[in-house]
């Protein structure tokens, strides 16, 4: 798959994911049985806002994550349970070989923020409908 095409599938699999957060909220408020223009656009703000901050809020923790913010977590976690390891086995990897092989893998976050963006608006856009009826 060349690196363009695996982009727009990021892509639509996060519009996906977003629009699947947003049915089950609007299920859950029982959207489709509503007949009162000021909570339908109610139950639509909160479905839309609903999913892009999800979004958003995940795009921010994949930023920390690639600024190493919980690189010593996972390292001393994998040094914990290298202990039940025999000692030929064990990992003898230290902290900054550890952080140095974690900077090299570094994901994209931008997808996130522009998917999670898109629902943010779109959301806010019925919140102006909402308090414009």
């Amino acid at each position: 798959m060349t690196d363009g095409k695996r982009h727009i599938v990021k892509y639509i699999v996060l519009a996906a994911v977003a629009l699947a957060v947003a049915l089950c909220i609007a299920l859950i408020q029982g959207l489709f049985g509503m007949t009162d223009k000021i909570a339908i656009m109610r139950s639509l703000t909160d479905c839309f806002s609903v999913a892009g901050a999800v979004l958003l809020l995940v795009g921010l923790i994949v930023v920390c994550s690639n600024g190493g913010a919980y690189d010593i977590a996972g390292f001393s976690v994998k040094k914990f349970f290298s202990i039940f390891q025999s000692a030929e086995k064990r990992n003898k990897e230290t902290y900054a070989d550890y952080r140095a092989r974690k900077s090299e893998n570094k994901r994209s976050f931008l997808e996130f923020f522009i998917v999670g963006g898109a629902f943010f608006v779109i959301g806010m856009s019925f919140l102006i409908a909402y308090y414009s009826i």
